[in-house]
């Protein structure tokens, strides 16, 4: 499936890099080159005060407003996940899934070298070269432009 419209608008937060990866990603997994994996979501782009402050509360942040890559516009970092939701352990096949497709797609686009991706706690990161870690849940992806 394609991204649906609150993909879409989050998405459209974010930087053009991040965009045209995510996009990418998404219709790689609509032709079914992410075994495991059927949609995707995405999380969170942009975050206002209220909405970092509210995820770092909630400790889906380290950091406190404005010192996230989602606290600009565009935003510098994108939270993604696989698509229906699943948190618990039975999940993480997906979320691995995932991860090795971004870092596919990216290397594919050439966005992305070196970058490095670490998988924690249901959190999948990625750091594409001189952008720095997001610290968001889910796939998190940061650049700057």
């Amino acid at each position: 499936m394609p991204l649906g419209n609150s993909s879409l608008v989050k998405l459209a937060s974010c930087q053009p890099e991040l965009r045209r990866l995510v996009e990418a990603v998404a219709l790689g997994i609509d032709l079914g080159e992410c075994p495991g994996v059927t949609d995707l979501t995405v999380l969170c782009g942009f975050r206002g005060e209220k909405e970092q402050n509210e995820a770092f509360a909630k400790r889906a942040s380290k950091l406190q407003w404005p010192n996230s890559k989602h606290n600009q516009l565009p935003s510098l970092a994108v939270d993604m996940a696989p698509y229906p939701l699943d948190w618990s352990v039975a999940g993480l096949p997906a979320f691995r899934a995932l991860r090795k497709y971004v870092q596919k797609t990216a290397d594919k686009l050439g966005i992305n070298s070196p970058a490095t991706i670490a998988l924690t706690k249901a959190s999948l990161i990625l750091a594409l070269p001189g952008y720095g870690v997001a610290e968001g849940v889910a796939l998190a992806i940061s650049v700057i432009a």
